[in-house]
């Protein structure tokens, strides 16, 4: 448990105390000053006061702890509980929430002990059938709960009709209960350290049910007794429909009011809006219509949070942000060439979603992710088809639709980066792919570098699949330097022997390696 939630958990039990001698003072004084034994009553009593007004103020602060955030020293990264912080981590295909089946604490625990520190859910408004062709799983998708066991932020009507079984919403009557499993999701999380992503909205990738998911949704006019949602799928993403508008600021006002007191989430507005159907000016529209409504509901709230946007599979370089938004989303990001494209607007990049069919291969998710992490990334989110309805493990416990998944080893191997990059200042490293030089002759290697300069240098070399080694120069100040090689499948590490170094070009090579390797050399004493 970390130190700012053990923090957390003391100021409550310390104001709990506070708030429980009041009362017994209020109640009886004298009963109250027997439990401090001064030999002056009226010393006791300016004591009392004086302890009972700490311990307020110290419940005070640590309740009005300051959600994630940007770092103020360096914009492409998070500060989270005061920390540094880098986001990495293999998570479930975001029904979490929405499926009242699936364990979310097993595998919130699960995250933990991979060491792995973000998850990312879907707000109940968005859901996949059991026979969906857009994911893997069937009824073991998280996404697609089970025939009536769908949670969503409405109440159910008394009139039958609701497309995936049972009774049609009421929109204007929230389901306390969907809000109440949000809650215990998001704080569960936050107690085990973990961040969320919270997807706002979702995009509809068609009419559905088994491609897209309109037929399903409680805004189609077909699913809901308001009168509200009498569209084709490709205007959902749009302001087409004034009441389904109406009804998207409503909920996203209400979740913002019912999650602003915890500090690990942060809201991406929409998932993949690129894929609306709609033009781009109108998704954009539609989305930023939604921005201005978060920024204005959270104006009146105590906490602010962070809103992220999803720009693109793979990359685009972006233009004319809105400046609401604080972080940059991408989808298979590989090669991370969103990152030096964007690098000028100073926010976290995130690579937030993997190419779902081979979340698995956990060599290919490892490299990818190393790539995108030293090359000045914030974030990397691996779509995991290990979590399941009935295994939140992701220990292959149970037979998918189209197979056995057991992806123990993609989050042990995504814990081995994270450890590695939090073994690094990187609020004080910058990516430089220019500072390494292979040497003529030598293989092409592709190569990622995050430097401080003439201080630390974090080099990925990604491999082949024959036995390789690499002959590099880099250009170093003079000094005495430390040298170690991490193999990134397993975190083992290779500590050469401190080397004094003149200036000027360090020529070297790697050890022998095939998949990938990485170097962590830190300078111990300059010399001038």
């Amino acid at each position: 448990m970390s130190d700012s939630t053990e923090q957390r958990k003391l100021a409550a039990i310390m104001f709990t105390d506070m708030v429980g001698y009041s009362a017994l003072s209020q109640r009886n004084e004298a009963l109250a000053l027997e439990s401090v034994p001064p030999r002056h009553p009226r010393i006791a009593q300016r004591f009392i006061a004086g302890l009972s007004f700490a311990l307020f103020s110290l419940a005070t602060l640590m309740s009005h702890a300051e959600p994630i955030r940007v770092h103020p020293e360096n914009q492409h990264y998070f500060l989270f509980h005061e920390k540094p912080t880098v986001l990495i981590t293999s998570t479930e295909h975001y029904g979490a929430v929405l499926n009242p089946d699936f364990d979310f604490v097993t595998y919130l625990d699960t995250l933990k002990a991979a060491g792995l520190n973000l998850t990312r859910t879907v707000n109940g408004s968005y859901l996949e059938s059991t026979n969906t062709t857009l994911w893997r799983g069937g009824d073991q998708n998280p996404l697609a709960p089970r025939l009536g066991r769908y949670l969503a932020p409405w109440k159910r009507s008394d009139q039958l009709g609701y497309y995936f079984g049972g009774n049609k919403f009421d929109l204007d009557k929230w389901d306390e209960n969907y809000f109440a499993r949000l809650k215990s999701f998001v704080r569960a999380a936050g107690e085990r350290g973990i961040v969320v992503e919270f997807n706002a909205f979702y995009v509809l990738y068609d009419e559905g049910p088994t491609k897209g998911s309109w037929v399903l949704h409680p805004f189609n006019a077909a699913n809901n007794i308001n009168g509200v949602g009498n569209i084709p799928w490709h205007r959902y993403n749009t302001l087409t429909d004034a009441g389904i508008v109406a009804r998207q600021d409503a909920l996203l006002r209400k979740t913002l009011t019912e999650l602003n007191e915890f500090d690990n989430v942060y809201y991406e507005m929409c998932d993949e809006p690129y894929f609306s159907g709609a033009s781009p000016a109108e998704t954009t529209a539609w989305q930023n219509h939604l921005i201005d409504t978060f920024v204005a509901t959270e104006r009146k709230l105590p906490k602010k949070h962070l809103i992220a946007v999803n720009f693109a599979n793979g990359y685009i370089a972006v233009e004319k942000p809105h400046p609401a938004i604080s972080v940059f989303n991408f989808h298979y990001c590989s090669p991370p060439a969103a990152v030096p494209l964007n690098w000028h607007f100073n926010k976290p990049i995130v690579f937030d979603e993997t190419a779902g069919n081979a979340g698995h291969k956990a060599l290919d998710r490892r490299r990818e992710a190393w790539a995108f992490m030293l090359s000045g990334g914030a974030g990397y989110d691996n779509l995991d088809p290990s979590f399941a309805t009935d295994d939140p493990t992701g220990s292959g416990k149970v037979m998918q639709a189209d197979g056995r998944y057991d992806c123990r080893d993609v989050r042990a191997q995504l814990g081995v980066l994270k450890k590695f990059m939090e073994s690094l200042d990187f609020i004080n490293m910058r990516p430089n792919q220019h500072r390494l030089r292979p040497w003529p002759h030598s293989p092409s290697e592709s190569f990622y570098v995050l430097e401080q300069p003439g201080k630390v240098y974090a080099v990925y070399f990604r491999g082949s699949e024959q036995p390789r080694r690499t002959k590099f120069a880099m250009d170093l100040p003079p000094g005495r330097w430390q040298a170690e090689w991490v193999t990134p499948r397993d975190g083992s590490v290779r500590t050469l022997e401190p080397f004094t170094h003149p200036g000027g070009g360090w020529l070297t090579e790697t050890p022998d390696f095939t998949e990938d390797i990485a170097l962590k050399l830190i300078v111990s004493t300059s010399i001038r």
